[in-house]
C-alpha cells in the first residue's frame, strides 16, 4: 500500500516574532499576559515539525496534536495580523523537497490539512490487515486522509504555494485517485475470492483499476511528469492493467455459467478472459517490476492464462459460440467510498488559555473587521460578475456559431479530440463529479449550521423578553426600567436581515440542485477516462483536408481561450489579495482616536484599483478575442464548401461540452455559496457577541434591581442568572466598555 509522505517544516519562535508587533501596539502588562500563550504555540509547532519521523505508534498522538496546533493558528490569526509582524514559516515541497517560506495563516492552514491527509495514509498502508480490526481501521484511515485532502483540493489559490507541486490540484487528485483505490484493495483483500460473488469482485476490481488509471494519467501529465519518478509511474499503471485483467477475469465465470444454462452467450466469457490475458501481459510487461509486486503478477498471470485455455477449450468442444470484440464488454463501476474529513480530528473548537487574546482585539475591532470584510468580498463579488457578463456573452456568441463542436467535429482525429480531453481532464483534475456532489451536500450542512446560530439567538432575546414580562407582571410599577423589546429591536432587525440573506442564498442552493438534478446524464460522463470515451464517440465518415481558415478559427479559438485564462487569473490574484488583507493594526488605532471608519475603509480599499483596471482591460481584450472568432468563422462558413461531420459524432462532443460548461457554471456557483457561509458566519460571530452582551448587562440590571426592591442595599442577591452559559466567569468584553 502507497501512503503520502508528510511535509516537512523548521521550527518557529511565535511569540518572539509577534513581541515587536505587541510592543508596538499595548502596554507591558498585555504582552506579559499574552506570552505564555504565545509561547506554548512553539512547543506545537515543535510537535509538528516532529511528525515526519514519528513511529507508527505514534501516528495517533501525531494526529491529534497536528490538530491542535491547527487550532492554535486559528485563534491567533484574528487577533495577530501576520503582515504586521515578522512572523513566517517554512515548509518544504514533499515530492520535490523544495523549501518555500509561507507568510499567511491560510496557507500554514492548508499545509496542517495536507499533513493530517498524510498521517492518515501512512496509518492505512502500515495497518497490518490480518490482525484485530486490521481492514477495518486501514480503511476509515484511507477514507479520513482523502477527506483531509480533499478540504485542501476545496481552498482557492490563495492557499496553495506557488510552484509547490504536493498541493497542486492535480497532485491533489492524484493523491486523492490512489486512496480511492486503496480503499476498494482493502475490499478486494477481504472478500473470500472461493465462495464470494464473483459479480462484486469483478466490480472492485474494475473500480479499483479506474482510479488507478485517474491516477496514472495525472502522473504523466505535463504539470506532474517530470516531479515523480518512472519506477511510481509505473507501479500505478500496473495496478491499473492488473485490476483491469482481474475485473474481466472475474466477469467471466457468471458470464460463462449463464452461457452453459441458455445454451448462448459462453463466447463473452471466454471474450472477458482474452481481455484478462491481453491487459495482464502488458502489465508484467511494465519496467521496474520486483519483489511482492511482481509475484502478484505472475500469479494472476498464470492464474487468467489457466481459465483462458480451460475456457476456449470448452466453447470449442461443447458451446461452439461467438466470440464478440472486447469493446463490446460493458464494466460496471462501484461509487461506495467517498472522501470525510476525519472525525475524530477536532480543528474546531479552542485551545485551553486562549481567553488571554481577547485583550489584544476588542469586540469593536473585531465587528469593524467583519464589516471591512464584507464590503470586500462586495467588490469581489462585482468584479467576478462583470467577467460573469463577458463570459455568458461569449458562450452565446459561441453556441449560435456551434463553436468549437463544428470545429471538433470535423477533425480527422479518431475518438475523442485532445482539446476536449484536456477540458474533461482538467474537471476530473478539480474534484469533478463528486466534488459537486460534496460540495451541495456541504453548502446544505452550513446553511443548516446558520438556521441553528439565527434561531438560537432569536430563542435566547425571547427568553429574556418573557423573563423580563414576568417580572414586570411580578413587581409592578417598581420595575422600573425600559422594556427588552425596546432595547433589542436593533439585534432582532440584525437577525431577521440575516434571516432575509440566508432565505435568498437558499433558493440560489435550491436552483444549484435543481441544475445539478437535471444534467446528471451528462455531468456522468465526465467521470469516465479517455480510452471510455474513445469508444463512444464515431470517426468521420469523410476525412477532410485542413483549409486555411479552419486553421485560422482554431487559432482564433485558442486565443479566445487564453483571453479568458488572463481573465481568469488576474481575479484570482484579487481574491488571493483579498484573502490576505488584514487592516487589524489600522482598526486599533481608528477605535483608539474614536475616529470615523469611512475614511480608512476608503483608503484601504483604493489598494485594490490596480489590479480592478487590469480586469478591466483584460475583459476589453477578451471581448477583443470575441470579435476575432465571428470574424474567422464567417469566413470558415464562406469556403468550407461541402465539409460533412457525422452526426452521431457532433451530439456525443455537443453533450461533452456541454457537460463541462455545466459543471464549471455549478463550480463557481457553489464556490461562491460556500463564500457567502463563511462570510455569514463572521456576522453572525459578531452578533453573537452582541447578544451575549446585551443579555450580560441585562442580567446585572436586572439582579440590582431585584435587590433594589428587596431592600437588600449592595448585597448580592436576586434570581439567578439563565444565560450564564455566554460568560460563566463574567464578561470578557468588559474592559472596553
Amino acid at each position: 500500500m502507497l501512503s503520502i509522505p508528510v511535509k516537512k517544516t523548521d521550527s518557529t519562535k511565535i511569540f518572539k516574532n509577534c513581541e515587536k508587533y505587541i510592543k508596538k501596539n499595548y502596554d507591558k502588562a498585555t504582552i506579559e499576559k499574552v506570552r505564555p500563550f504565545l509561547t506554548e504555540g512553539d512547543a506545537f509547532r515543535d510537535q509538528v515539525v516532529a511528525t515526519a519521523n514519528v513511529a507508527f505508534d505514534g501516528l495517533n498522538s501525531a494526529i491529534q496534536n497536528t490538530a491542535r496546533y491547527y487550532r492554535f493558528i486559528k485563534i491567533i490569526e484574528n487577533r495577530i495580523p501576520i503582515g504586521s509582524t515578522e512572523l513566517k514559516f517554512t515548509w518544504y515541497d514533499s515530492v520535490n523537497r523544495k523549501k518555500f517560506p509561507v507568510l499567511t495563516y491560510k496557507l500554514e492552514k492548508t499545509c496542517l490539512l495536507y499533513n493530517l491527509g498524510a498521517l492518515y495514509s501512512r496509518l492505512g498502508a502500515e495497518t497490518d490487515l490480518r490482525g484485530n480490526d486490521g481492514h477495518k481501521i486501514a480503511l476509515n484511515a484511507f477514507q479520513n486522509a482523502m477527506g483531509c485532502l480533499n478540504e485542501v483540493r476545496k481552498q482557492g489559490s490563495e492557499a496553495r504555494l506557488e510552484n509547490n507541486i504536493d498541493l497542486t490540484p492535480e497532485c491533489l487528485s492524484m493523491n486523492i485517485s490512489i486512496l480511492t483505490a486503496q480503499c476498494y484493495c482493502i475490499m478486494y483483500d477481504r472478500m473470500d475470492k472461493n465462495t464470494g460473488n464473483k459479480v462484486n469482485l469483478a466490480k472492485l476490481a474494475y473500480t479499483i483499476h479506474k482510479n488507478f488509471d485517474q491516477a496514472f494519467c495525472a502522473s504523466i501529465s505535463l504539470k506532474l511528469a517530470k516531479d515523480f519518478q518512472e519506477d511510481f509511474k509505473n507501479m500505478l499503471k500496473f495496478q491499473s492493467l492488473l485490476h483491469l485483467a482481474l475485473s474481466s477475469y472475474w466477469m467471466s465465470f457468471p458470464e460463462r455459467e449463464e452461457g452453459m444454462k441458455l445454451g448462448t452467450g459462453f463466447g463473452k466469457g471466454v471474450a472477458r478472459l482474452r481481455f484478462a490475458n491481453e491487459n495482464i501481459t502488458k502489465a508484467m510487461q511494465t519496467k521496474g517490476l520486483r519483489g511482492a509486486i511482481f509475484e502478484t503478477g505472475r500469479n494472476a498471470l498464470n492464474m487468467i492464462v489457466k481459465e483462458k485455455e480451460l475456457a476456449e477449450g470448452e466453447n470449442l468442444s461443447i458451446y461452439m459460440d461467438g466470440i464478440p470484440e472486447a469493446k463490446t464488454l460493458g464494466f460496471e463501476e462501484l461509487l461506495m467510498v467517498q472522501p470525510k474529513f476525519p472525525p475524530p480530528v477536532d480543528i474546531e473548537s479552542g485551545v485551553t488559555g486562549m481567553e488571554v487574546l481577547l485583550c489584544l482585539v476588542p469586540k469593536e475591532v473585531i465587528a469593524l473587521c467583519a464589516e471591512y470584510k464584507e464590503i470586500l468580498h462586495q467588490m469581489v463579488s462585482v468584479e467576478t460578475g462583470r467577467i460573469g457578463d463577458v463570459k455568458r456573452e461569449k458562450d452565446q456568441a459561441l453556441e449560435s456559431m456551434g463553436l468549437p463542436q463544428k470545429i471538433n467535429a470535423l477533425s480527422s482525429e479518431t475518438g475523442l479530440p485532445e482539446a476536449i480531453w484536456k477540458k474533461i481532464q482538467q474537471v476530473q483534475v478539480a474534484g469533478g463529479f463528486f466534488q459537486l456532489e460534496n460540495s451541495l451536500t456541504s453548502l446544505r450542512q452550513l446553511c443548516e449550521g446558520c438556521q441553528k446560530s439565527l434561531t438560537d439567538l432569536t430563542g435566547t432575546l425571547t427568553r429574556e423578553e418573557d423573563e423580563d414580562k414576568s417580572l414586570r407582571q411580578a413587581y409592578g410599577y417598581q420595575w422600573g426600567r425600559a422594556t427588552s423589546q425596546a432595547l433589542n429591536a436593533g439585534l432582532r432587525a440584525d437577525i431577521d436581515k440575516y434571516h432575509m440573506k440566508l432565505n435568498m442564498a437558499v433558493q440560489l442552493d435550491q436552483g444549484s440542485l435543481r441544475t445539478w438534478q437535471s444534467n446528471q446524464e451528462s455531468l456522468e460522463m465526465l467521470k469516465k477516462g479517455k480510452n471510455e470515451l474513445d469508444t463512444l464517440i464515431p470517426a468521420n465518415i469523410e476525412q477532410y483536408n485542413p483549409n486555411a481558415a479552419a486553421e485560422l478559427l482554431k487559432q482564433s479559438l485558442d486565443a479566445l481561450s487564453n483571453s479568458e485564462i488572463a481573465v481568469n487569473e488576474s481575479l484570482k490574484v484579487l481574491i488571493q489579495e483579498v484573502e490576505q488583507d488584514n487592516i487589524i493594526e489600522a482598526l486599533l488605532k481608528l477605535v483608539e482616536a474614536k475616529l470615523p471608519k469611512e475614511s480608512t475603509f476608503n483608503a484601504e480599499i483604493s489598494k485594490f484599483n490596480p489590479k480592478k483596471e487590469e480586469i478591466s482591460v483584460k475583459i476589453t481584450e477578451l471581448r477583443g478575442s470575441l470579435q476575432v472568432v465571428c470574424e474567422k468563422n464567417s469566413e470558415f462558413e464562406r469556403v468550407k464548401g461541402n465539409m460533412n461531420s457525422n452526426p452521431q459524432r457532433v451530439q456525443i462532443l455537443t453533450q461533452l461540452e456541454q457537460a463541462v460548461k455545466v459543471y464549471n457554471d455549478l463550480a463557481s456557483i457553489l464556490s461562491q455559496g460556500h463564500q457567502f457561509y463563511a462570510n455569514l458566519s463572521t456576522h453572525l460571530s459578531v452578533l453573537q457577541q452582541k447578544v451575549a452582551d446585551f443579555i450580560y448587562s441585562r442580567n446585572l440590571e436586572k439582579n440590582e434591581l431585584i435587590t433594589h426592591i428587596s431592600g437588600r442595599g449592595g448585597a448580592q442577591g436576586g434570581a439567578p442568572n439563565p444565560y450564564g452559559q455566554f460568560y460563566p466567569q463574567g464578561n470578557p468584553y468588559g474592559q472596553f466598555k
